[in-house]
């Protein structure tokens, strides 16, 4: 209660030394972003990383719906279906030089150049996007997304989901824990 006192967002953070307990907590508690790991006589020291954090691993299913970038570092800009069934931007991500090989025949059939997009988030802007049709399905590695269900931090391209739909990607699965 004094914390809260100071101000309402404070929160007091549970600690174990069971790496059992801490890998439930990481899996289950809604909301956890990750957990920190030290050595239990550590302190925090300004300037000096001696904590590890370590976040969870979420995945979603997202639809490809342009590409940026040259052949040497391809982007996809992505995006989900939202509740009113409108197909929203969500982010982006860059692939990979092993998963580059269906990018070609999609690349071909890109639109005109749009842009800029650019995410609080990113460091990055892209200044240029061309649309693609949106068919094709992968999933990403993400931390976690802002209020306007944009990845907060670079999503990263798991696979190709040839097995999936357009429709199957839905905006839930983003904010599901």
């Amino acid at each position: 209660d004094v914390l809260r006192d100071l101000h309402p967002c404070l929160q007091l953070i549970v600690q174990t030394s069971d790496p059992d307990l801490a890998s439930e907590w990481l899996g289950e508690v809604p909301g956890l972003e990750g957990v920190v790991a030290k050595r239990a006589d550590g302190r925090y020291r300004p300037g000096r990383r001696e904590w590890i954090k370590v976040k969870r691993r979420r995945t979603a299913d997202c639809v490809v719906v342009g590409v940026a970038g040259d052949e040497s570092a391809p982007m996809l800009v992505l995006a989900v279906r939202h509740l009113d069934g409108e197909m929203r931007l969500c982010g982006v991500t860059r692939v990979p030089k092993e998963l580059t090989d269906p990018l070609e025949q999609l690349i071909r059939r890109a639109g005109p150049p749009e842009g800029p997009i650019r995410s609080r988030w990113q460091k990055q802007e892209i200044a240029q996007w061309r649309r693609v049709p949106p068919e094709m399905v992968c999933e990403v590695v993400f931390s976690n997304v802002d209020i306007g269900r944009w990845f907060r931090h670079a999503a990263t391209l798991l696979r190709w989901r040839p097995d999936l739909s357009p429709q199957d990607c839905r905006v839930e699965q983003l904010t599901r824990f």
